[in-house]
């Protein structure tokens, strides 16, 4: 009964009868964790997909910002942007997958995480922005 009333939800992109497997087999399989080994990937795959369909290299995921830009509004030190999105057709980050923060901040030790205070932060946070948006177009 399940799975006759649910058979049209699942995409069947792959092969029926095909089990999830955590190694494929595939010399140098990218995909994380358990898939199905008709989903595997190589890096190559990848790079060739992105070639194919017009996608930028993919940038950096992280850099430090330069003291000259903007410094921790808490402390002055060296501010430290890290993402985790971005735009599919251009490959630039967002600002929603932006996170900045300050490079004297050691998250094993609570005495040196800061306070990240809105009105304090939002200004730098401005500012990285600008410098990251004109970064990724030039």
């Amino acid at each position: 009964m399940f799975d006759e009333e649910f058979e049209d939800f699942y995409d069947h992109g792959t092969t029926w009868g095909e089990d999830l497997v955590l190694d494929c087999g595939t010399p140098d399989c990218i995909m994380p964790g358990y898939h199905f080994p008709s989903e595997c990937h190589t890096a190559e795959d990848l790079q060739q997909h992105y070639e194919d369909e017009g996608i930028p290299e993919k940038q950096p995921d992280d850099f430090d910002i330069p003291k000259s830009v903007a410094v921790c509004p808490e402390c002055g030190a060296h501010l430290h942007v890290e993402f985790d999105e971005w735009e599919p057709e251009s490959g630039r980050p967002t600002p929603e997958g932006m996170d900045l923060c300050c490079t004297t901040e050691d998250w094993d030790d609570p005495e040196s995480l800061h306070r990240h205070w809105q009105g304090e932060w939002n200004p730098t946070i401005n500012k990285v922005w600008e410098y990251v948006k004109e970064r990724f177009e030039g």
